[in-house]
């Protein structure tokens, strides 16, 4: 593999973005901050709070982004599940298709809010649905 046409930039987005001229890059992969605060990163102990920003829902970022690629580039973006729409739409309004979508699903735990899940199946089939044990028993996903 030949690395001279393979650059890792590690940096704040705008900063580094801003640097370089229009239509410089052949493709984009971007994890940007999810804008939730769902990690431990927080403020006062000792880590970066970078999982709070919101620049993901920002068209005018995008727009910035779409600057620096050569017409036609292919991006891939890393999103959460929770703010993924919210973020195609800011892609979108500066000016990139959204061509597919890829989602990476995974059962770890569950929502909180989830924890009666059996029993509310049960309230809302009328008490039709066969389960084995509570929710409790079982991880999330296996409820029958």
């Amino acid at each position: 593999m030949n690395r001279d046409f393979i650059s890792v930039i590690h940096g704040e987005a705008r900063a580094v973005i801003a640097a370089f001229p229009d239509a410089h890059f052949d493709a984009l992969i971007t994890d940007p901050p999810y804008g939730i605060s769902l990690t431990k990163n927080e403020p006062g102990v000792g880590r970066p709070n970078w999982d709070r920003s919101k620049i993901c829902f920002d068209e005018s970022f995008w727009c910035d982004l779409r600057r620096v690629l050569k017409p036609g580039a292919n991006v891939v973006v890393m999103g959460h599940s929770k703010t993924f729409a919210r973020m195609s739409v800011a892609i979108e309004d500066a000016g990139f298709e959204l061509v597919d979508t890829l989602a990476w699903l995974h059962g770890q735990g569950y929502p909180a809010g989830f924890r009666k899940l059996d029993q509310e199946l049960l309230r809302v089939s009328g008490g039709h649905v066969p389960l084995s044990g509570g929710v409790s028993q079982h991880r999330a996903g296996q409820l029958f």
